[in-house]
């Protein structure tokens, strides 16, 4: 089973990019996009963004530009991790 891993803020590059996830409350946190790809995908860690009604899962998704992270409702086409502040 994995454990689940609350996100409350990004860092971002200069052009917007999300680079890494973070929860300062964690010792985790900060971590690199590519890593939380592999957990992800290994099945190691789950995360997710806090948020209303419920938590928003961590997904990797397929780009023409390679993997990426997003955090959404299912009917919806906004990723809800940019809203997240930059720590």
């Amino acid at each position: 089973m994995t454990d689940q891993r609350p996100v409350t803020g990004v860092r971002t590059d200069p052009l917007g990019n999300i680079v890494a996830l973070c929860n300062p409350a964690e010792v985790w946190s900060p971590r690199s996009t590519s890593r939380i790809i592999r957990d992800i995908e290994a099945e190691v860690h789950d995360y997710y963004v806090p948020a209303a009604p419920g938590p928003l899962r961590v997904r990797v998704v397929p780009t023409e530009c390679g993997k990426r992270l997003w955090a959404a409702p299912e009917d919806t086409v906004c990723n809800n991790l940019h809203d997240l502040p930059s720590v």
